[in-house]
């Protein structure tokens, strides 16, 4: 029983200090680097494609004043339908749309879509 309790007094651990030291260190250097990668984001391409969405204006093909917008089926086979026209000054190539339920939300992109002007 003796040998299974036998501890080595060679062992030595680093202390709860030089711990807290390099962590610190550690800590700092991460930040340093998360903020020289930030300054080096071009956020050109971001304010180039907000200034296109602003050309943007969709809307739900309405009759009378009222959105059509069907929804069909049942519910592992349903289906919504409409139909999206763009009243904006700039084309659009894919649309994603969400679908807000009561249990979950679906997002569907519908990658090879295009809508033209008018």
């Amino acid at each position: 029983m003796k040998s299974m309790l036998k501890i080595s007094k060679n062992k030595k651990a680093v202390s709860p200090l030089i711990a807290t030291i390099l962590l610190i260190a550690f800590a700092v250097a991460l930040g340093a680097v998360v903020m020289s990668w930030g300054r080096s984001v071009d956020f050109s391409v971001e304010g180039q494609a907000s200034e296109r969405c602003a050309r943007v204006d969709l809307s739900v093909e309405k009759i009378g004043g009222i959105p059509q917008i069907f929804y069909g089926g049942s519910e592992s086979n349903g289906f919504i339908k409409f139909t999206i026209e763009n009243n904006g000054n700039e084309d659009i190539e894919g649309v994603i749309v969400w679908v807000i339920g009561e249990k979950n939300t679906n997002t569907i992109d519908l990658e090879e879509s295009s809508i033209k002007v008018g």
